[in-house]
């Protein structure tokens, strides 16, 4: 089996959202895909791989590779009945539930 096959259903996976049995039939089955993209997961090449497309990207736009600014903001996420005990309320956007932040470069 080829990983690059692996890796391709695994990036339409994650640009399409869909299920991992709805890969079309030009992938690899599901099972061995959900088996690698866990075991990548959990050894860190998935973060690896992500870190040399980020950093190739920076290079081909003329930019260092590695960011020296970056932009922080957050989102107000409204929360469910079962989860009270984490949550908040933001008065500027009036949302009773909690804050998710995030902290991106100047490309995004």
């Amino acid at each position: 089996m080829d990983f690059r096959e692996i890796l391709n259903a695994i990036f339409y996976l994650n640009k399409m959202g869909c299920q991992w049995r709805c890969l079309p039939k030009d992938f690899p089955s599901d099972p061995p895909v959900s088996y690698y993209y866990h075991r990548w997961l959990d050894n860190g090449v998935l973060e690896t791989i992500n870190t040399a497309i980020h950093r190739n990207l920076r290079k081909e736009m003329g930019r260092n590779e590695t960011p020296s600014a970056a932009i922080i903001d957050s989102q107000s996420v409204k929360g469910t009945q079962e989860r009270v005990d984490e949550t908040g309320f933001d008065g500027s956007k009036r949302v009773k539930g909690r804050k998710r932040p995030i902290l991106v470069d100047t490309m995004g």
